[in-house]
């Protein structure tokens, strides 16, 4: 069984990962900046939970500090905290295009870097960070939110080929459409009341297999979304 950190764990899908990893017997250190979703999973007994905001550099190695010595070694870390948005580029929100830069990119590099000299120390670890379709190809009214994932595709390309050697691998998983609370009658599902995006516990079992592939295979990116879309 492995230590595994997430990020965005108050999330639909965050919370839905960290429910299905404590399930399968791992222990789960949970990070966000609220929990007011997170009851039941702060009552068992392989759970622990870190008001975090990753977008504070400080803040994050201060805490992975207290992780380490609490735990005695990550095993993984998984970075699902993100900011999502759809509006016409021309009307974005300048402080909102800096929470989405913030958290979905530099926010992974802050936790990322926060974790790597332990894992490299260790020679093992899986860093799996959680883009999106809209990091693989363009999505209208996503411009800024497409901008920060696909960064994390040229992040994971490049410092793979530093750390791969040392037993360390950065995985980019690029799912499409969730069934989370994203979706909502003031954010409604794009394609419409008809289709259905992915079942959230189908997509966390995507990454619980990704969490579990053997250290001698590499798993560089992965993209899937439901038959509904296509990108």
């Amino acid at each position: 069984m492995k230590n595994i950190i997430v990020t965005g764990a108050n999330g639909g899908l965050g919370r839905d990962l960290c429910t299905l990893l404590l399930d399968s017997g791992h222990t789960v250190i949970g990070l966000s900046r609220n929990d007011t979703t997170l009851k039941g999973l702060k009552e068992r007994q392989n759970f622990r939970f870190y008001h975090c905001d990753i977008t504070k550099a400080a803040l994050i190695t201060n805490i992975f500090d207290v992780i380490l010595d609490t735990v005695g070694h990550i095993d993984v870390l998984i970075n699902c905290a993100a900011v999502f948005d759809m509006n016409p580029f021309i009307d974005q929100d300048k402080d909102l295009v800096d929470r989405i830069i913030d958290t979905n990119t530099k926010g992974i590099m802050y936790t990322t870097q926060a974790i790597l000299g332990h894992m490299v120390s260790a020679k093992s670890g899986k860093i799996i960070n959680i883009s999106s379709v809209s990091g693989q190809t363009g999505i209208e009214n996503q411009a800024i939110y497409s901008a920060s994932k696909h960064a994390l595709t040229g992040f994971a390309e490049s410092l793979n080929q530093e750390i791969l050697s040392k037993g360390v691998q950065v995985m980019t998983v690029c799912p499409g459409g969730i069934d989370t609370d994203l979706w909502n009658e003031d954010n409604p599902y794009p394609l419409g009341p008809d289709k259905k995006p992915m079942d959230v516990r189908a997509v966390s079992k995507i990454i619980e297999f990704l969490v579990g592939t053997p250290d001698d295979i590499i798993m560089k990116s992965l993209v899937f979304f439901p038959r509904c879309e296509w990108h």
